[in-house]
């Protein structure tokens, strides 16, 4: 495959797509240092690549990190096969390393997706599990049809399931000596970036002679992205996190929106992540789990789903070198970024859930007479549960179509739907209204709101019909 997206990922996919933001232009803001995103380039929890974006050198770093978990780690390999094959050293190891090393963004990328695959019971999204594993190989192609008459978008070295396919690859690579040095990280039941990686590069040179190792791993890599983008879900299987964060995060206006309700997001991530003052540099970071029962709380789940809400919180981490480390101060550090949310991410995945979440126009607002969006969600609730049904479709329907508010629009409307539902709930406990009444009941969440809340949630405030029956 030819293409060219620089010396260090030099392959770029059929689709043009060269996997990094070789772009990162800071344009969006007159002075990034002292935006709300600041904290992802300099702090106690700045990201690994000390920047606003994932950069070409924290994944050549993430990329040397994962190749050196893996069997083609350059060293004596005269003691042990090299994925799985005795034959693939010096010049050909090279080509294969090279081949990865070029599609390693894109490979990550769909790493991060399929990991969530299952986490809704498993509560993990930081490495795939065989469910997520399986679901990767039957949506990219990679499961040989047992009718080759009826074998469809497959790839070029497609294997068939079972102990003379991938779950023996899948085995072999679980249990392997490198697998098992990892120590903490490793685990029968799931696999590391590190192991997907050295599972398939296994397939593609499986049987082949040396010198066409490299070009068969080209094709298993081509194949997959050509089959995963003929899927309606592509998007968010090759998502792109660095696109996602210019076209709706780094925007004087999202800013500005982030920064006015500052006092707010901050108490939520204070008492939501357990954490102590974020002015102090010691808040501990956001776990899924605690991601999770925020929107639980809030009665957004019912909505979004379970998946969608964990593949928000997965895509929202940047990324993280060292994903197989344990053990030593750098290398927990790099754990937690891995499966917790710095409260930088916290706010990237708010505007995920601002894209995703069915949210009222301020037009429709105006048009009703509402200057809160908990307000007309009360009002559509009123006229019954089909009708507020109804009324959340039309709303989705219109966001298909391109026909909502821009983003930072958008995320005003969530932000002040989410102190709408905790302040109504705050004030249905007993002393409640009183607390109000010391604080602000508009457009603010003090800590004793927040806490308040998390200890007595109201999560179906907006999905209760009149008569108290769930909007199910």
């Amino acid at each position: 495959m030819q293409g060219g997206g620089g010396e260090d990922f030099p392959f770029v996919s059929k689709r043009g797509d060269p996997g990094y933001n070789a772009d990162a232009d800071l344009s969006w803001l007159s002075d990034p240092e002292a935006s709300c995103w600041v904290g992802r380039r300099k702090g106690p929890h700045s990201c690994d690549a000390k920047d606003f974006f994932d950069t070409k050198s924290v994944l050549l770093d993430s990329f040397n990190a994962d190749w050196a978990n893996t069997s083609g780690a350059v060293g004596d390999t005269s003691s042990r096969r090299t994925f799985g094959s005795k034959g693939l050293v010096g010049q050909y190891l090279m080509e294969v390393r090279n081949v990865v090393r070029a599609w390693f963004p894109v490979l990550a990328r769909m790493f991060v997706y399929f990991c969530c695959i299952g986490s809704e019971s498993s509560g993990v999204v930081h490495a795939m599990s065989y469910l997520g594993f399986s679901s990767f190989l039957e949506e990219c192609g990679l499961v040989k049809a047992a009718d080759e008459s009826q074998i469809g978008h497959r790839a070029r070295h497609a294997k068939p399931l079972g102990e003379d396919g991938w779950d023996l690859l899948w085995v072999s690579v679980n249990q392997s000596l490198t697998s098992k040095g990892q120590k903490g990280w490793n685990s029968n039941n799931r696999l590391t970036r590190a192991e997907f990686l050295e599972i398939l590069v296994r397939c593609a040179i499986d049987d082949q002679p040396p010198e066409e190792m490299a070009r068969c791993v080209v094709e298993l890599f081509e194949d997959m992205l050509d089959v995963t983008a003929r899927l309606p879900h592509a998007a968010s299987i090759l998502h792109q996190g660095d696109a996602f964060r210019r076209r709706y995060c780094y925007r004087h206006e999202v800013c500005a929106i982030l920064d006015h309700h500052r006092q707010t997001l901050s108490n939520i991530f204070q008492v939501y992540s357990g954490g102590s003052d974020l002015g102090s540099g010691s808040s501990k970071l956001m776990g899924l789990d605690e991601w999770s029962m925020l929107l639980g709380d809030l009665g957004f789940t019912r909505e979004l789903t379970s998946r969608k809400v964990n593949v928000m919180f997965a895509q929202s981490r940047m990324m993280v070198v060292h994903e197989g480390s344990s053990g030593g101060n750098e290398k927990a550090s790099q754990k937690s970024q891995l499966t917790q949310l710095s409260y930088e991410s916290f706010l990237e995945a708010l505007v995920r859930l601002a894209v995703a979440k069915a949210l009222p126009s301020d037009s429709e607002m105006r048009r009703h007479g509402f200057q809160f969006p908990g307000e007309l969600f009360g009002a559509k609730l009123d006229l019954g549960v089909s009708a507020f049904r109804r009324w959340i479709e039309q709303l989705q329907q219109k966001q298909r179509r391109g026909l909502g508010d821009p983003i930072w629009r958008r995320l005003d409307v969530l932000i002040l739907l989410m102190i709408n539902i905790m302040q109504f709930g705050v004030e249905k406990t007993e002393g409640g209204a009183a607390l109000l009444l010391r604080g602000s009941p508009d457009e603010t969440l003090s800590l004793e709101e927040v806490k308040r809340y998390c200890n007595q949630p109201t999560p179906n405030v907006f999905e209760t019909g009149p008569t108290g029956t769930a909007a199910e």
